[in-house]
């Protein structure tokens, strides 16, 4: 093979070599600018929703604000208007109490005359079969 021909072979092969790198080169190139768009695409969608993300989350604090604060009010309100109520509830309560202290003393009060009857009573029934065990002997004496 002559050095011409050995010349030739080795610059088209450089050639060849030299273009495939090169379309290589182009080819990985475009390759990341495309990966490189999608990303920054991504990143911008990313962002722009992490945005309204945030809006979402600030109109919702700012709405349980005001209803805590709304809820707060009508809270306050309602024990406003119905300390009077509460108030009286109170009184009768006391009342009542008081009714049962009395009631729970009377009881026990008539327990206590009932037991003095009670006792009373069996003093009457012991004399009472005293007498009738009497009336028996008198009747089998007579009879």
């Amino acid at each position: 093979m002559s050095l011409s021909r050995w010349y030739f072979r080795f610059s088209q092969l450089a050639k060849s070599s030299v273009f495939l790198g090169y379309k290589l080169t182009v080819y990985f190139r475009n390759l990341t600018s495309q990966l490189i768009a999608d990303l920054q695409e991504k990143v911008i969608a990313l962002l722009e929703e992490n945005q309204t993300f945030r809006k979402w989350k600030e109109t919702k604090v700012e709405g349980l604000k005001f209803l805590w604060e709304g809820n707060r009010d009508m809270i306050t309100t309602f024990q406003d208007k119905n300390m009077a109520a509460w108030e009286k509830n109170m009184a009768l309560w006391k009342k009542n109490m008081n009714f049962w202290d009395n009631v729970n003393t009377l009881l026990m009060d008539e327990i206590e005359v009932w037991e003095k009857d009670l006792v009373q009573w069996k003093a009457g029934m012991d004399l009472w079969k005293k007498e009738l065990d009497l009336w028996k002997e008198e009747q089998e004496f007579l009879g």
